[in-house]
């Protein structure tokens, strides 16, 4: 079993610009209610249905290990990794989830602001 994944990137707090890189959930050591306590951060990715490699390349675009059920929202929602980052309406799609908007209503937004960008 690996070790606690500590990459910079992570999605977010209401103290950091909009669309800044580097947002944090976590305050103060501790974790959210949509967070796995850290036993059983590796074994709520299985739960969820994630493979390593997909587990891998959420928190390779911002997510912490400990944020499976925060991935499973998204992954339900139609969102994929490479999303999080994605700027929408300037703010990115990480920053949104992290200050509380719901990953279906996220996805919605995303899909809109796509099909305009299509269509324009």
């Amino acid at each position: 079993m690996q070790g606690r994944d500590e990459r910079a990137g992570h999605v977010g707090s209401s103290r950091d610009s909009p669309g800044g890189q580097g947002v944090r959930i976590q305050r103060a050591g501790f974790n959210t209610p949509d967070e796995a306590t850290p036993a059983w951060e590796y074994q709520e990715w299985l739960l969820y249905g994630f493979a390593e490699v997909e587990r891998d390349a959420w928190t390779a675009e911002g997510l912490r290990v400990a944020q499976a059920k925060v991935a499973r929202d998204l992954r339900d929602a139609g969102l994929v990794p490479a999303d999080l980052q994605v700027q929408l309406y300037g703010w990115s799609v990480a920053a949104r989830v992290a200050q509380g908007e719901g990953a279906k209503h996220v996805a919605r937004m995303l899909r809109r602001q796509r099909a305009a960008e299509e269509s324009g």
